[in-house]
């Protein structure tokens, strides 16, 4: 099925051999889990199976013995027998409950360690993924279809396989059993079942693909609430006052959604209620048919009755088939996304790779460097080239949306030159195997992670080597002056930070910015990138940074995106940037004495912030 415009276009064929590449998959993944526990639920279904056809022979075997036992002038000589088999159903029921909660305590088990498997293998592929599709609403679509459960509807596959499984072999032996009294009860059954299978499966797939069309407004709706009752928006809710119109836009994409899942709902409580009608007709048919032959004397009473309690039986049977089948084919189609996630290009590492050895002795070098994001009109980078010398202090700035991130972001391997190259030492980046070369490279990006985790753990991802050294994650505390506003000891590593869970320390914005430069400087890196670092810092804490800086760059390439000029004053090489290109590069001096672009916002910023009266950090 696909939607176009609203209505649904049967596209069923290619739907069905989706759903069983996707169960041939789910049972290779589970197989490669836990194949004992797999092939012992599978035996258990199968086992339950034939219980079902077995009841039948016993349920009329007793009702023919106690039926002679009435016209019989001993009436206790057949009690052995009515009561041998009494003793077997009893026996069959009780082996099916037990089966069951056997049964449900493996598929548990089969649950939980599925469930950990996806969710870790979803975690991991994220991870591997180029940063430019984090950029595509698409992904973000695509993730909350695999994060909505479907681990869970993964069992559901499983457990929906087993219980067709034993489906099949139920009603295959019932239908034989009512064959050998009468062919036409057979084949009102079957009458019943395949037109069932059809619609729901057809229903499977309505239900899919209306959940595939809604995930954009899902997302949107969500996000939405989100900000309603989350701390981000907050104050501004309060502030501005947009608490209802928020909640209206909410309401709205809400509605939207369920208005069009109740019109779906009520299209298949229609299709199925008039099957039902039909298969409630053909059961009565049926069962006129039998009384007539019971009445005729061409069958027991014990048959009649049996035969009876066994298409009643069947229906439920049917009934619990049709409903599996329909969950396991829509089921099936959710999990297909799992594994179109898990199947997304990785970022590329070389066939084979070149190394660095040892420092930086050419630099770094980019040629003709253009970037373009997926689905963008216009180039983000357009046609960039220079030479970045080791040890060179390097300021990159302009104004916003001229590319400063983006070039950063390509320079050390995060994005993937549309065009050009990059090379360090002489070598294309693209050949350098990505996990060592960051090994290289430390960061504090503009949008920097505030983890809710421990401080510990704050500073220590930044070198995981080293996370439990304690020494140097105070030491790198220091540096950074986070012993202005927490003691640092072993034990107030442990601090929780944030409010997001009990017990945490709430951090203004510039101590969450103090936090994650000590864990770019945890990390003893050669090539130092700073987007922007001073963004949420007082005078006197930046003027103390840069200094900082300075000395922890010494010989060491630092990149540094800042709109704050009076930071690139001592800079090596400035590079200033406009609507994706670097049109003017020089030194501070060399910039000011060409009187263009560079030298007019420099003196923009000093009237503004009287920049020439502060005491300036000087990076040399």
């Amino acid at each position: 099925m696909s939607i176009k415009g609203g209505s649904y276009v049967n596209v069923s064929s290619s739907s069905r051999i989706m759903v069983w590449k996707t169960a041939g998959a789910v049972l290779r993944l589970i197989w490669g889990n836990d194949r004992m526990l797999l092939l012992g639920a599978g035996m258990l279904q199968v086992v339950a199976a034939i219980i079902p056809a077995l009841q039948i022979y016993t349920t009329k075997e007793m009702v023919d013995v106690l039926s002679e036992a009435l016209v019989s002038p001993n009436k206790t000589a057949s009690f052995p027998a009515a009561l041998a088999w009494v003793t077997l159903q009893s026996f069959l029921f009780a082996s099916l409950t037990v089966m069951r909660s056997i049964g449900e305590y493996m598929s548990l088990q089969l649950q939980t360690r599925t469930s950990f498997h996806m969710d870790k293998q979803i975690a991991e592929k994220a991870a591997k993924l180029p940063l430019s599709v984090f950029d595509q609403p698409t992904y973000y679509d695509q993730l909350q279809r695999v994060s909505n459960g479907v681990s869970l509807r993964t069992m559901n596959v499983i457990q929906s396989l087993f219980a067709l499984v034993q489906h099949v072999f139920t009603l295959t032996a019932v239908l034989i059993v009512l064959a050998a009294f009468h062919w036409a009860v057979a084949a009102a059954l079957l009458l019943i079942l395949i037109p069932n299978m059809l619609l729901h499966m057809r229903i499977g797939q309505w239900q899919f693909w209306q959940m595939i069309a809604q995930t954009p407004t899902a997302r949107r709706s969500k996000y939405i609430f989100q900000l309603l009752c989350g701390r981000e928006a907050a104050k501004e809710i309060r502030v501005f006052g947009t608490a209802i119109y928020l909640r209206d836009l909410w309401s709205k994409l809400f509605w939207k959604n369920a208005t069009e899942q109740l019109r779906l709902h009520r299209k298949t409580l229609l299709s199925r209620s008039v099957h039902e009608g039909g298969a409630e007709l053909t059961l009565y048919l049926a069962c006129i048919l039998l009384t007539w032959l019971c009445v005729q004397g061409r069958m027991t009473v014990g048959s009649f009755v049996s035969i009876f309690q066994a298409m009643r039986n069947s229906q439920n049977a049917m009934s619990g088939m049709v409903f599996t089948l329909s969950r396991f084919y829509q089921d099936a189609l959710y999990v297909s996304e799992w594994f179109t996630f898990a199947g997304m290009e990785e970022e590329r590492s070389p066939e084979k790779p070149s190394t660095l050895s040892g420092s930086l002795q050419k630099g770094i070098e980019v040629r003709e460097l253009t970037f373009q994001y997926p689905g963008a009109v216009e180039p983000d980078l357009d046609q960039i080239s220079l030479h970045i010398h080791p040890g060179q202090k390097i300021a990159i700035v302009g104004e916003n949306g001229a590319g400063k991130s983006t070039l950063i972001k390509c320079l050390i391997g995060l994005y993937s030159p549309s065009q050009g190259q990059i090379l360090y030492d002489g070598i294309p980046l693209e050949s350098l195997e990505p996990t060592d070369f960051r090994k290289r490279v430390t960061a504090v990006f503009q949008d920097f992670v505030q983890y809710q985790l421990t401080l510990k753990e704050n500073i220590g991802l930044g070198h995981l080597e080293q996370i439990n050294n304690t020494e140097a994650l105070i030491q790198a505390a220091h540096r950074t002056g986070i012993n202005e506003w927490l003691t640092l000891k072993a034990e107030s590593l442990e601090t929780q930070l944030g409010i997001l869970f009990e017990g945490g320390k709430e951090l203004s914005l510039g101590q969450w910015q103090k936090v994650a430069l000590s864990r770019a400087l945890f990390k003893e890196a050669e090539l130092v990138v700073l987007d922007e670092p001073t963004s949420s810092m007082d005078p006197k804490a930046e003027a103390e940074l840069y200094r900082l800086f300075s000395t922890l760059s010494e010989g060491k390439i630092s990149l540094m995106v800042s709109h704050r000029l009076g930071s690139c004053k001592h800079a090596d090489l400035i590079l200033v940037m406009e609507k994706g290109r670097i049109i003017e590069q020089g030194n501070h001096n060399q910039l000011m004495s060409q009187n263009g672009v560079y030298a007019d916002m420099f003196r923009i910023q000093a009237n503004l912030y009287h920049i020439e009266t502060v005491s300036e950090p000087i990076i040399s």
